[in-house]
């Protein structure tokens, strides 16, 4: 596809909604401006809930995501995955060196399985920064939530001071969508918009925008293509049982896991 947008001269972009849900870009926009000093770690935690709140999908709608061979991947810790491993490319900008992954398998019947419990932990190239996602599987709980039954929370530690971002798809607490801590202060943000349609909604007219202006819009190919090999490297890791670099990563190797 990236070939052939190039050759017929037209610009292609990966559609990734996260990175304009408005308390990811506005924490983005306070690390930028250096609120917490230098970004050194981000740690973001997934909330699973019970399969029949939130908005209601018809099974077969969900039936793809359920086959590792037609999702390419595991439900959680690569679908819905790629939006985490690209949160923690979105903060911290130099490239994720190598991966380590626990991802444990839930099964319910024998057509569908839950890619969760998971923690999974990684190393950014050349510095001494990190990261961590952990997948709680609490498919017993209720979780506020107009869209899928999960919710998101991030966490970037700096040198000088911490950012937490509260939500996301759900609404768990109810708190600031969005928390900064430094010099013994504690500011919080409440007027962020936090539908997460509006990441929808912003992304789509970012794109015309792009086109309108003539700049390309994240994500282009190569940068979609790394936040890919991330979440491969990851099930990768919990297959073979070791830390995986991505640079092992190529256009062939496939997402897998132990099911």
């Amino acid at each position: 596809v990236n070939e052939a947008a190039k050759a017929a001269g037209r610009r292609l972009r990966v559609f990734e909604n996260f990175m304009y849900y408005p308390p990811h870009v506005k924490a983005r926009a306070l690390v930028k401006e250096g609120a917490i000093g230098e970004p050194i770690s981000v740690r973001i935690k997934t909330a699973a809930g019970r399969f029949d709140d939130g908005w209601r999908v018809p099974a077969t709608s969900l039936a793809w995501r359920m086959n590792p061979e037609t999702c390419g991947g595991g439900p959680t810790c690569f679908d819905h995955g790629y939006h985490c491993y690209n949160m923690a490319r979105f903060f911290i900008t130099e490239p994720v060196e190598r991966v380590h992954a626990w991802i444990h398998v839930n099964r319910f019947g024998s057509d569908a399985f839950y890619d969760g419990p998971a923690l999974i932990s990684w190393k950014y190239a050349g510095v001494p920064k990190f990261g961590s996602w952990e997948v709680i599987a609490s498919v017993g709980m209720r979780v506020r939530s107009k869209y899928y039954a999960s919710d998101d929370r991030i966490e970037i530690h700096g040198t000088e001071g911490i950012i937490w971002i509260n939500r996301c798809s759900g609404s768990l607490l109810d708190e600031p969508a969005l928390v900064l801590y430094r010099d013994g202060e504690t500011r919080a943000w409440h007027d962020i918009p936090t539908d997460w349609s509006e990441s929808f909604r912003l992304g789509v007219h970012d794109f015309i925008d792009a086109l309108i202006e003539g700049r390309q819009p994240p994500q282009d190919a190569d940068d979609a293509a790394a936040t890919l090999r991330f979440a491969i490297a990851a099930h990768v890791s919990a297959c073979e049982h070791r830390e995986v670099r991505l640079d092992e990563i190529g256009p062939d190797t496939r997402a897998r896991l132990p099911i």
